[in-house]
């Protein structure tokens, strides 16, 4: 979000920022005062060691007039964080220097916030700014913020389902090629299971002997491989900040190797436990 230096936005950024953020007069005054200053939120500059007075470098794909692409700005203040705050990442900044200094789209905006202050003429204020702008080579589409949030939470529930889906299906495959590769493997060691049971190993012992194989196969790629995940995770954050790796998928993970090598090797297991010593040292 970015905000003019002027009287207007004076009166209505405080009523703006009621619902979302909040802000100390004094923070809002030296924002207004100073031409590169920022507000951030206290997220951001708890994750990245921020304090008022810091001058920071920020890059943007946004270029400034002498071609480059990095900015800085000085933080004047830090809002501080509440429950009710539907804002918590955030860099607040002045637009006339961003509109002044960028090269391109100068006096444009992609999102205006509109207060209404009777919450019941909300929808025909909405329907009086599309049509004011209808017209346009740049019409509006207004929404409210409720059914903003629901949208965005609809595709995060459609991209989830099709995550799972994803998923699921990869997990089944790996079962697949799991138990199809256990099953190779006894029959190539069919004399070796066979001499086993001839030297006195029981059923049940043959069965566990290859379940424990399997699991051991299977965790241990598991571990492997969320040990590489864990590594590469923060390093993906820094580009992408929403990604993390909490220790609840940690220890799903292990749990999924582990469940996927039972049900994998199950057939496997019964094969060889039931496995006749004159066909095992055959061959057959």
């Amino acid at each position: 979000m970015a905000l003019e230096n002027n009287d207007a936005w004076q009166t209505l950024l405080p009523a703006i920022l009621l619902n979302t953020l909040t802000i100390q007069p004094k923070d809002l005054q030296a924002l207004y005062t100073t031409r590169t200053g920022a507000l951030i939120t206290a997220a951001i500059a708890k994750k990245y060691g921020w304090h008022v007075g810091d001058r920071i470098p920020i890059t943007s794909k946004t270029l400034q007039n002498n071609g480059s692409g990095s900015w800085f700005f000085d933080i004047v203040g830090i809002l501080p964080s509440s429950p009710q705050a539907q804002v918590r990442n955030g860099i607040f900044i002045n637009y006339d220097y961003l509109d002044q200094a960028r090269a391109r789209n100068k006096a444009t905006v992609t999102e205006f916030i509109v207060v209404v202050s009777d919450p019941t003429k909300a929808a025909a204020m909405s329907e009086a700014i599309d049509q004011t702008f209808a017209n346009s080579s740049s019409p509006t589409e207004s929404a409210s913020i409720r059914a903003e949030t629901q949208q965005a939470v609809r595709r995060i529930g459609d991209l989830s389902f099709l995550v799972r889906s994803i998923v699921s299906v990869l997990l089944v495959a790996l079962a697949f090629s799991i138990a199809t590769m256990m099953m190779q493997t006894v029959r190539e060691r069919t004399p070796e299971l066979a001499v086993l049971k001839t030297l006195g190993f029981s059923d049940l012992g043959l069965f566990v002997l290859v379940v424990v194989e399997t699991l051991i196969v299977c965790t241990g790629g598991a571990l492997i491989g969320l040990a590489i995940a864990t590594r590469a995770f923060p390093l993906a954050a820094r580009f992408v900040p929403i990604l993390s790796m909490p220790t609840v998928v940690i220890a799903y993970g292990l749990i999924g190797a582990v469940l996927i090598s039972l049900i994998s090797v199950s057939v496997p297991a019964l094969r060889a436990a039931k496995l006749q010593v004159v066909d095992g040292l055959a061959g057959r």
